[in-house]
């Protein structure tokens, strides 16, 4: 078994290597590197595969980086680090359903390689997210799953280690949540995901919003998205609001449609798009001043598809 797994990733590895674009995948991480104008994109998986490549996008061209670092993974979190200009990775897992390996490591990549930063602070999980706070130079972590449970932790990382936080009233323990860091107001947002291990229902779905000012939690009032998760969302400087898009609904389906948030009110800005929904990655692009969406699934079938947010529409990147 060990053998056939062995040839399954060095056939992924040399067909990897023979492209132009990075291999249809879901479930990756993504994050834009401010300083050198590249969009940074790291693992996933795809069909049972679990890959570990490092791919850069200019603004023209992807170009494959790195096969060394973070073990192959699925659902790790990235984020740019803008005061010590590094991207930082934690967790994410391997495997299949009954035999999941999740990580608890700290990465660091800097533009060239992958150095491994600590393996103290959060224990290991998968399906959660962190962003990092300008205001105050952390990289703030809450939730995620492991071993199918979930978990409802929040930690902080200073660029040295990691802080186990108390906070009390915040969001419930879920995991599949979207993470930004709001600029203008200077808070960590938390938006929807799943709350129980298991298949979603309308109980475990949520559509919460909560914003983390440093010293507490507030939940933020106002109709808006409907409960989903395998939701994403990112921060766009120039409208000073917050991106929602897609998920996963209670239902099955997934949600098609993008919302902003300018820190009191919630307004659709896409009602419907063929963008992917599920399984994709927001980012934003300093350079061109756009909202970026990679990969996920199209039409149930795995992508590597690259697009923008223009106006009120999404468009795809030739």
């Amino acid at each position: 078994m060990k053998k056939i797994i062995f040839l399954i990733v060095l056939l992924y590895s040399t067909y990897a290597h023979a492209q132009s674009v990075p291999p249809p995948r879901y479930s990756f991480a993504l994050a834009y590197d401010d300083a050198r104008d590249k969009l940074v994109m790291f693992g996933g998986s795809n069909k049972g595969v679990f890959m570990n490549d490092t791919w850069e996008w200019d603004g023209v061209k992807w170009e494959m980086k790195s096969q060394q670092g973070p073990d192959p993974r699925n659902s790790p979190a990235m984020v740019y680090d803008s005061k010590r200009k590094t991207i930082i990775l934690f967790g994410g897992d391997a495997g299949n359903w009954n035999n999941k390996k999740s990580f608890g490591d700290t990465w660091e990549w800097n533009g060239s390689e992958w150095k491994l930063l600590s393996t103290d602070g959060p224990p290991s999980r998968t399906n959660h997210t962190h962003a990092y706070d300008k205001e105050r130079d952390k990289v703030v972590l809450f939730g995620g799953m492991d071993a199918q449970k979930t978990i409802g932790d929040f930690w902080e990382w200073n660029g040295t280690k990691w802080k186990e936080m108390v906070a009390t009233g915040g969001p419930a323990a879920r995991f599949l949540y979207a993470a930004a860091y709001d600029e203008k107001n200077k808070k960590i947002l938390i938006f929807g995901g799943n709350t129980f291990v298991g298949p979603p229902t309308n109980e475990t779905i949520k559509g919460d919003l909560w914003a983390w000012d440093g010293n507490k939690w507030e939940q933020c009032i106002g109709d808006g998205p409907s409960p989903r998760d395998h939701v994403d969302m990112v921060y766009d400087p120039l409208s000073k609001k917050a991106i929602v898009h897609g998920g996963g609904k209670a239902d099955g389906n997934s949600a098609t449609d993008t919302w902003e948030w300018d820190g009191k009110t919630w307004s659709m800005r896409v009602a419907n798009t063929n963008a992917p929904s599920e399984g994709y990655k927001l980012a934003y692009d300093i350079k061109n001043k756009t909202v970026l969406l990679f990969g996920g699934f199209v039409g149930g079938v795995p992508s590597s598809s690259l697009w923008k947010l223009s106006g009120n529409e999404w468009s795809l990147i030739k």
